[in-house]
């Protein structure tokens, strides 16, 4: 039975992110959350490491809202999380900037090295390998829309950029055996 590890989403965030106390931390969930997992005969792989699931914020949002953008929701923005641990580079949603859109493809490109070379099981949000966005709605659930379809022209689009990175990073994972082990990490 493996179950999903909220403490390795929300402290990646927020060392990513730069939150200040966090590498510690970082240690403990990329070795695997021993503190979690290691009881009753488990396996690193118990553990389910993600950043971004099916509701809350893609990987491109993550990098791109501070703040959650429901109103299309109709809950008067209501809904949704309110604690994303998220940073938007600098500037709140879409922009032009390519200084920001630089930073924001290395926060994503940062959250998936991270991810993929952790002890654990990874699990990825589907359109996040080509920076899917939902423009900030972290609650789109209800929304029969491109906000919650796979894209399949942006993924064509950055074929050779952000999504070769992530098979790229993919593929490193799985020709490196001690990025999978069986037994947590000691001394």
């Amino acid at each position: 039975w493996a179950e999903w590890n909220g403490k390795y989403r929300d402290d990646l965030r927020r060392f990513i992110k730069g939150d200040p106390g966090m590498k510690g931390v970082l240690a403990t969930r990329v070795s695997g959350s021993a503190d979690l997992y290691q009881v009753n005969q488990r396996k690193p792989h118990h553990g389910v490491n993600f950043i971004i699931a099916h509701d809350g914020f893609t990987l491109c949002d993550l990098v791109s809202y501070n703040l959650k953008h429901n109103d299309a929701n109709g809950e008067g923005g209501r809904d949704g999380c309110n604690d994303n641990f998220s940073w938007n580079c600098g500037v709140e949603g879409e922009t032009n900037d390519s200084n920001v859109l630089a930073l924001r493809s290395r926060q994503m490109k940062n959250f998936h090295v991270a991810l993929m070379i952790s002890q654990g099981t990874p699990m990825m949000l589907m359109g996040d390998e080509y920076g899917h966005t939902r423009y900030g709605n972290n609650n789109s659930y209800g929304h029969d829309t491109c906000i919650n379809n796979f894209q399949w022209g942006q993924l064509a689009e950055r074929r050779y950029g952000h999504f070769r990175f992530f098979s790229e990073m993919i593929k490193f994972r799985q020709n490196h055996p001690i990025l999978k082990r069986d037994r947590f990490l000691s001394k």
